[in-house]
């Protein structure tokens, strides 16, 4: 194989490499939806707590971090 064609070969992979990243990433951002879904679920759905300081607060649910405008 001269030089060019292993150049060809190389860039191919490291495309492939990057739609798989990409295809992974888009995998976990889902699985990561999905588990909070389901831990807010086994406990009866969002729980939301006060957070923030003194004049600037706000509501989020303590398992997942959602929030709430009050």
């Amino acid at each position: 194989m001269d030089s060019e064609m292993l150049k060809v070969l190389v860039d191919s992979y490291e495309s492939r490499i990057r739609i798989l990243k990409s295809d992974l990433d888009r995998a976990n951002e889902s699985l990561a939806l999905m588990h909070t879904q389901r831990c807010c679920l086994s406990h009866g759905g969002h729980e939301f707590v006060k957070k923030g300081e003194s004049g600037c607060y706000y509501e989020e649910c303590k398992h997942c971090g959602t929030t709430k405008d009050e």
